[in-house]
């Protein structure tokens, strides 16, 4: 049990992939089509497609985190 935080740091100085994750607590998408349209004119100004974008609320890295894990099955 620890706090966000820690699992993002955790992958990002070991470099390894499993137990840390750089993404949690953060809202990940891909290939989002933008429009930016002018203000004023209501005309199209920019439009395109992004590579990506992630969100994280400030603080939600510092909520605790507890992780459970179980298998089952029949004998």
């Amino acid at each position: 049990m620890n706090n966000f935080e820690y699992y993002i740091n955790l992958e990002k100085e070991s470099g390894k992939k499993g137990v840390g994750d750089k993404f949690e607590a953060t809202q990940v998408f891909t290939e989002i089509g933008i429009k930016i349209y002018d203000k004023e004119t209501d005309k199209l100004f920019l439009k395109g497609t992004s590579a990506g974008m992630q969100f994280r609320m400030n603080g939600d890295e510092k909520r605790p985190v507890y992780c459970l894990f179980a298998l089952g099955g029949d004998s």
